[in-house]
């Protein structure tokens, strides 16, 4: 089935990009020999897995106000007594003009102590490079002395450029040969020190067919000209996302690298968690990414590390009341001898208050288990389901629900139709038709037991009466990351960390809320860079907008231009579909580089293309008058420098947009 599933894969990432012709895929063929180490796996059933499961899940902040969202972080670490799971890993090493002299030589002396270092009896290695096209240069093996002489073989050219998504491709064909083997995880190790000559876009789609085919990524930028923000948004967690300021470096980050993949434990962990009808998911905003089919949230996880992952997401309120932030969930897994395991995940409450009620002196509410051995084939049996009126002692929740029968699922509130105001420069059509509003029929979710039902609210409008839906928008995000957006914002984290956080939930809206609406996302410093053009792909945005890097300068000028091309470099529409086009400058109002006049020039060409501005402002006092030109109006600059505004104000813009 794995094999099967990367194949499918492989054959995407082909459409992607035709591959090389065949003189320039020459592999090295070398001795098979996975296949003297005969197949493990047998006729018989296996038995369970003897792992214990260790879950816990916090929700963070307890008590909140409706439509304002929570955190919840889902802990998981599987106590294995096993040796650790034999892995195929795909060398993918760039060896581009760029890495010429020392460079490719501390690569290769690093690709080759990870090799040494790694037990060739249990692992295999395959190793492939790329310049402008990527090479096989060694299928799967187990044979050290033909792995290591492909690695002494790489050579850079003296011409040529860098396809990091090529190399992504030869990387997942080494993993789809058949010297694949199905009981082994598949890990995918990428160094690179350059710029991706074809654009983002390219490497971020490969990746992700990758990821979810059940490849675990890994990164290395080497040198101060890699593209560390698109290597860490593509690697499978923020820790596989690894950087060497200088090429003798490479070293240490290889040794790291085998020893984490000697601590693997289990491989093929599912982990699905059912929303209660109570609760909206914030699209984009799980780490690492999950499949959300509506109702239910799903990770595919290649590797299970002996140290545990942390898998985090937000959810949005809809009912007032004490709310559970799940309907029953589970891990599946598969341990280093081939033997499955399960558990069924702890849940947790979280009381929803109106606004005006709102405090927020409640610590954090978690759930646990133990990590008891459970029946055959269940891992750290659930206890019973607690009374939902009572609390422990401690003012922990503890509630686990048993996993059996997914319960009736849950429709979610539609909202009828409506029409919304033309963009400026666009005929004006008959006026709106008014608001209809539908209710879907609900049930009480299965952890609580009530007689009457609590007032339902739509996500993200909080207090705002407004429940238009009107034409479908391209929406660009014009996101400002220059080195001053590193300032600290409200809770102390970077404020380009926080504004690409409510951006992805900005992001949500529009794609969740107006049907047929698109959104792309252009990044800002000294240069503007077109990230990701206009689409409906949660995934890509979010995957966009996880690592975002800073660089000197802040071209507000150029990251307009940028944000306006995208929009109209979008595919073509039926000249019927008349689409409300936006675009949303996130910044501080530092500009260098240009004048505020360039900036404001910028704005009003937008403009007059038909295009709305809005401008979040995370700047002082002092460029509210320029910022406020660049929006068209004060009613367009949204102010969010203080307190926790900066997510209030991407919100003020989405409800807008939504509600014109």
């Amino acid at each position: 089935m794995k094999s099967a599933v990367l194949v499918a894969t492989l054959m995407c990432l082909a459409m992607l990009r035709p591959p090389p012709a065949a003189s320039g895929s020459a592999r090295i063929a070398g001795p098979d020999h996975n296949a003297a180490r005969a197949d493990r796996t047998s006729d018989a059933t296996p038995a369970p897995s003897p792992c214990r499961a260790h879950l816990t899940r916090q929700v963070d902040p307890p008590r909140v106000a409706i439509g304002d969202s929570v955190t919840v972080t889902l802990a998981i670490v599987l106590d294995c007594p096993d040796e650790p799971l034999p892995l195929d890993v795909a060398l993918v090493i760039d060896r581009s003009p760029s890495m010429k002299g020392a460079a490719i030589a501390d690569a290769r002396a690093a690709a080759s102590q990870f090799v040494n270092a790694i037990d060739v009896e249990r692992h295999a290695v395959g190793i492939a490079s790329f310049h402008n096209r990527a090479t096989i240069d060694a299928r799967l093996s187990g044979d050290r002395r033909y792995v290591l002489s492909a690695i002494h073989a790489l050579e850079v050219p003296l011409r040529g450029g860098t396809d990091i998504a090529d190399g992504l491709r030869a990387g997942g064909r080494i993993l789809t040969d058949d010297r694949a083997r199905s009981e082994a995880g598949s890990v995918l190790i990428l160094l690179s020190d350059g710029q991706n000559n074809y654009g983002p876009l390219p490497v971020l789609q490969s990746a992700q067919l990758l990821r979810r085919a059940g490849v675990h990524i890994v990164t290395v930028a080497l040198g101060g000209a890699a593209d560390a923000e698109l290597l860490a948004a593509i690697a499978s967690s923020p820790d596989d996302a690894l950087r060497a300021p200088f090429s003798r470096d490479l070293r240490p980050v290889f040794a790291r690298i085998a020893e984490r993949m000697a601590s693997i434990v289990a491989r093929d962990v599912d982990v699905a968690d059912r929303l209660p009808e109570s609760m909206g998911y914030v699209r984009g905003s799980s780490r690492p990414e999950a499949t959300f089919d509506g109702r239910s949230l799903a990770w595919r996880l290649p590797l299970m590390p002996l140290g545990g992952v942390e898998l985090r997401w937000r959810l949005r309120p809809t009912e007032l009341g004490t709310q559970p932030v799940s309907s029953g969930g589970e891990i599946q897994f598969v341990d280093s001898l081939g033997r499955p395991g399960s558990a069924a995940l702890p849940n947790g409450r979280i009381e929803v208050v109106a606004p005006s009620d709102l405090w927020t002196s409640t610590p954090s509410a978690s759930a646990s288990t133990p990590g008891t051995p459970g029946t055959p084939g269940t891992l750290g049996t659930p206890s019973a389901t607690p009374d939902p009126s009572s609390t422990p002692p401690d003012g922990r929740a503890t509630e686990v629900t048993p996993v059996g029968t997914p319960p009736e699922r849950a429709t979610p509130s539609p909202v009828g139709p409506g029409t919304q105001e033309p963009p400026r420069g666009t005929p004006r059509p008959g006026a709106p038709t008014g608001v209809a509003t539908a209710r879907a029929p609900t049930h009480t979710p299965t952890l609580i037991s009530t007689t009457q039902r609590s007032p339902r609210y739509l996500p993200w409008l909080g207090s705002a009466a407004c429940v238009r839906v009107g034409r479908p928008q391209d929406v660009v995000l014009a996101l400002d990351v220059s080195t001053t957006m590193l300032r600290p914002g409200p809770d102390g984290r970077p404020l380009v960390e926080v504004a690409g956080e409510a951006a992805r939930d900005l992001a949500s809206l529009v794609l969740d809320q107006i049907p047929g609406s698109r959104v792309g996302l252009v990044t800002f410093h000294e240069q503007a860079r077109p990230v990701v053009g206009l689409t409906d792909d949660h995934g890509l945005l979010s995957s966009a907008l996880t690592a975002l890097g800073t660089d000197q300068g802040s071209r507000i000028d150029r990251g307009l231009a940028a944000a306006l091309a995208a929009i109209r470099a979008g595919p073509d529409l039926p000249a019927a579909d008349h689409r409300y086009a936006a675009i949303v400058l996130v910044t501080d109002g530092e500009v260098v580089g240009a004048t505020e006049a360039a900036v404001i020039a910028r704005a009003e060409e937008a403009r007059d293309a038909g295009v709305t501005v809005w401008v979040v402002d995370l700047g002082d006092a002092s460029h509210r008058t320029f910022l406020a030109e660049v929006a068209g109006g004060t009613q367009r600059r949204i102010h969010g420098a203080q307190g926790d505004r900066i997510v209030q104000a991407l919100r003020t813009v989405g409800n807008r947009l939504r509600c014109p």
